[in-house]
């Protein structure tokens, strides 16, 4: 009957120890998910910032082709949507 005893006293223990290790390691595996997703919106944001420096160069370098003479041809500037008219329910540029 002792060695039943003692059988069970080891399960236990043996048990908790292995609840408290796995309880550590999914805190560690948050806290290194929660670091890679921070970086993951920095690293967001940045794109997001270089795409619209990237998109403002763009405008202004098609700006500028467009008021070359021999360009001016080819490349027209946009309109604005506030200066489109609209006839018969259509828009008329």
């Amino acid at each position: 009957m002792d060695i039943l005893v003692f059988a069970q006293t080891t399960f236990y223990l043996t048990f908790s120890l292995a609840v408290v290790i796995l309880a550590a390691f999914l805190i560690a595996l948050a806290y290194y998910i929660v670091r890679f997703v921070r970086c993951l919106q920095k690293i967001s944001e940045n794109l997001e910032n270089a795409s619209g420096e990237i998109r403002d160069n763009i405008i202004e370098m098609f700006d500028r082709f467009s008021e070359m003479p021999i360009l001016s041809m080819f490349v027209k500037k946009h309109r604005s949507e506030k200066g489109r008219k609209k006839v018969n329910g259509n828009e008329k540029k």
